[in-house]
């Protein structure tokens, strides 16, 4: 049990000064306490685990690291001490959900990552584990519409037979047969590649040795349009439909992206979340992990202790005020969750002694200061992508602001294509606009998410709506820019010190999450310990009627 001393300065004793004073390199040019007080780790602790270790980050990289070093240590029967720490006061980064107007009575909105795949095997297998309810969206009754910032380009959706026939003629005239098939056919042979992490490629020194592996490498070394052209794809499916996925996922557009983002942005076949907010599932990584959990605390300074591992050092602050919310379980649920999840409340300074580091957030935005002499780190920039939710009783958007006539059906999701910026003509205000159904069962007030590289305003806002409620903003950065590429940042950056994020210039999604930090821990288990997730000797197969997946099962 680790113990926290508040000790005056004056009442230090010699010995505790003389201790206190060869940390004193960890607080150079910072303010981290008053004059006053201090908070050193009594020397109390005699039990050694077999490792210790900090997690820095509990999204869907830092919570599933803490998962299956769990996993690995009950496999091992190995003590492993694992501590999370957390800037934010909430467990999930970019994936969190809001609920229209501040009341909990209303059905909560994804803000963050809001759906994910049937072949997403580890975010399937927990919400089957923890016995999550999911909801499925590709069974929607939604109009599509593609927009070029002047015109509606195509319009799919169509409710009754002869539509629906008309619409595919329209289709086939406009895009051909080869095109569409072949696109159909490289997701699909993109997607299996990605399977085999699941039970053939499960262990990797680097994400340039996995992509070699999975012959993707040529896919992620020429930018989307490329990769199409070269497969006998047709330009304006290319530039129209695939652009679409890319503006929609990732905020970029075909030609700009690698190829392997392409494919994953084709790849929704399946597309699911879960019912209550996709963070739930992080919960539970974290729960059943039994680390403990920091929120509200930055990790400030990393320093390589001379016989091998790191001290750490992080400040914490008060959890903010919450804001009033009318009475609901949910809030209940909520806390009793938090307990479970074994959160800790923060301490004003933190000075600990780790075996091993996993930093499991984007580099460029840790903050945190770290030695010169680590592997070089290439920064990566990342999209600042602006999300925008609103209420509107009208279902949906005015039809003159896509230029279309009173008996023209305006679609529920608009996604959106740069081909009229490349022919000269006015770019797309947003990169999509959405329906996600009501605010909450039988009320007819819908929530609508757009995503877009500006601010929208409300000006913006009342123009394109009869009707607008509650809203709500966010700007997040969502996720890397994906340009072609063949390296990636490593997986180790000193002894005993790792990094997971390096994987979402390959692959970013919540998933891709979880595979890389299974990466990270088995490699680090590796070094440290001499065996990985799953060691040699140890079957842990997976439950009655259940897919293997190589990690949750051995």
């Amino acid at each position: 049990m680790k113990r926290w001393i508040v000790l005056s300065p004056l009442a230090i004793p010699a010995c505790v000064a003389f201790s206190w004073s060869s940390w004193s390199s960890l607080f150079s040019g910072r303010d981290f306490a008053p004059a006053d007080q201090y908070v050193v780790q009594a020397p109390v602790e005699t039990y050694k685990p077999a490792l210790r270790v900090a997690v820095v980050g509990a999204g869907a990289a830092g919570s599933s690291a803490a998962l299956w070093i769990h996993k690995a240590a009950e496999r091992l029967e190995k003590d492993i001490v694992v501590d999370v720490f957390e800037r934010s006061d909430y467990i999930g980064g970019r994936s969190t959900v809001v609920y229209p107007y501040n009341d909990t009575s209303n059905d909560r909105v994804e803000l963050g990552a809001s759906i994910y795949v049937e072949a997403n095997k580890n975010m399937v297998r927990a919400a089957k584990e923890y016995k999550l309810e999911v909801s499925n969206f590709n069974d929607g009754d939604e109009t599509v519409g593609i927009w070029d910032g002047s015109q509606m380009l195509v319009t799919t959706g169509a409710k009754n037979f002869f539509g629906k026939i008309w619409e595919n003629i329209r289709l086939l005239w406009r895009y051909g047969y080869r095109s569409p098939v072949t696109t159909n056919a490289l997701v699909k042979q993109t997607v299996e590649a990605f399977l085999s992490i699941y039970n053939k490629h499960t262990s990797w020194d680097s994400v340039e040795d996995l992509s070699a592996r999975l012959n993707l490498t040529d896919l992620t070394a020429q930018d989307g349009a490329t990769y199409l052209a070269s497969q006998g794809v047709g330009e304006t499916f290319a530039f129209e439909v695939v652009e679409c996925a890319t503006r929609v996922n990732y905020a970029q557009d075909l030609n700009v992206i690698h190829g392997l983002g392409a494919m994953v942005s084709m790849a929704a076949n399946g597309a699911k979340g879960i019912t209550k907010g996709n963070f739930h599932v992080f919960e539970h990584f974290l729960k059943d992990s039994q680390a403990k959990v920091h929120l509200n605390t930055h990790v400030t300074k990393l320093q390589p202790k001379p016989d091998g591992g790191w001290v750490l050092l992080a400040t914490g602050a008060a959890p903010p005020t919450p804001t009033p919310t009318p009475a609901d379980e949910t809030l209940d649920e909520k806390k009793e969750e938090d307990a479970q999840a074994n959160i800790v409340p923060p301490e004003l300074i933190i000075i600990e002694t780790y075996d091993v580091v996993i930093l499991a957030a984007p580099f460029d935005t840790l903050d945190i200061q770290l030695p010169t002499n680590l592997a070089p780190v290439t920064p990566a920039p990342y999209v600042n992508l602006h999300v925008t939710l609103l209420s509107t009783k009208s279902p949906t958007a005015k039809h003159e602001y896509f230029g279309l006539g009173e008996r023209d059906t305006v679609p529920t999701m608009v996604l959106t294509t740069a081909q009229g910026i490349r022919a000269g003509g006015k770019a797309p205000e947003f990169n999509s606009l959405s329906y996600h159904g009501r605010i909450k069962e039988g009320v007819d007030e819908w929530v609508v998410k757009i995503f877009s590289e500006e601010r929208i305003e409300d000006e913006w806002l009342a123009g394109v709506f009869d009707h607008v409620g509650w809203v709500h903003r966010k700007v997040w950065d969502s996720y890397p820019k994906l340009p072609p590429t063949t390296r990636y940042n490593p997986m180790k950056l000193s002894d005993g010190l790792y990094y997971v994020n390096g994987f979402e210039t390959f692959i970013s999604t919540m998933e891709t999450e979880t595979v890389a930090s299974r990466g990270v821990v088995d490699l680090m288990l590796k070094e440290m310990l001499g065996d990985g997730i799953c060691p040699s000797g140890v079957s842990s197969p997976p439950p009655e009627g259940e897919e293997f997946v190589w990690g949750w099962d051995c």
